[in-house]
């Protein structure tokens, strides 16, 4: 197992090293707890006023964003349909993004991918797959999104077709390693080991200080810059 993710990371230095972004980060969050999702939503809208670019708005606010509504929903400070109202605003978000940046479009489920995209079975939680995907189109990148997830089976068959050299991983819960397990065990059974891709795994777990167990030879990342320099170098 390696870990290519820092302490903190890029989305963590902006935030707090930004004294408007961190008043904005304070009050969506802020109007999270309220329900005032009118206001979340406003918010949200008049993102461009605080003139970041979109990467940086990309993992430097709504990432982190995400990342604190699912802190407050493990700790019972939200509700499940509080986190399901956000992340609906934040994929709305991303779609406005795809509108002002059309040429992005050309990466998105690519015929010659350099990695693919997809959650564990039993990950329902796709909003991160979604910003990562647009992160990596920035950096243009091609990119093979798969949501929601498929069979493990179906996954393998995708490694092989396109020949890919990484596949990205999303998982939001601790127990959803008992699937990446699983997968990986398939993924042994079914590739020769100069077939095989390297696996890169995220989510909020792993920016909590997930670890693998011993058995699972994969990545742990949660920073997108590191992310797609090392799909780059495949």
């Amino acid at each position: 197992m390696k870990e290519i993710s820092r302490g903190e990371s890029f989305a963590d230095q902006l935030i707090s090293n930004n004294v408007r972004i961190k008043a904005f980060f304070d009050e969506v969050i802020r109007s999270v707890l309220n329900k005032d999702y009118t206001k979340t939503k406003g918010l949200v809208n008049r993102v461009e006023e605080l003139q970041v670019d979109h990467n940086d708005m990309i993992i430097g606010l709504f990432q982190p964003l995400l990342y604190q509504i699912g802190s407050l929903w493990e700790h019972g400070v939200i509700s499940i349909s509080q986190e399901h109202v956000f992340t609906n605003i934040i994929q709305s978000a991303i779609d406005n993004l795809y509108i002002h940046n059309p040429q992005l479009t050309q990466y998105l489920n690519s015929s010659t991918p350099k990695v693919l995209l997809t959650c564990v079975n039993g990950n329902h939680h796709t909003i991160g797959i979604r910003i990562l995907e647009f992160y990596l189109a920035m950096k243009r990148i091609p990119v093979l999104t798969v949501l929601p997830s498929i069979p493990n089976m179906e996954i393998i068959s995708l490694i092989k077709e396109y020949k890919l050299k990484t596949i990205g991983l999303s998982i939001s819960l601790p127990y959803h390693l008992s699937d990446v397990l699983t997968f990986y065990e398939q993924l042994n059974q079914n590739m020769d080991l100069q077939e095989k891709p390297g696996i890169i795994i995220g989510g909020f777990p792993v920016r909590r200080g997930l670890k693998l167990p011993a058995e699972i030879d994969a990545t742990l990342c949660n920073d997108f810059k590191i992310f797609s320099d090392h799909v780059l170098t495949k």
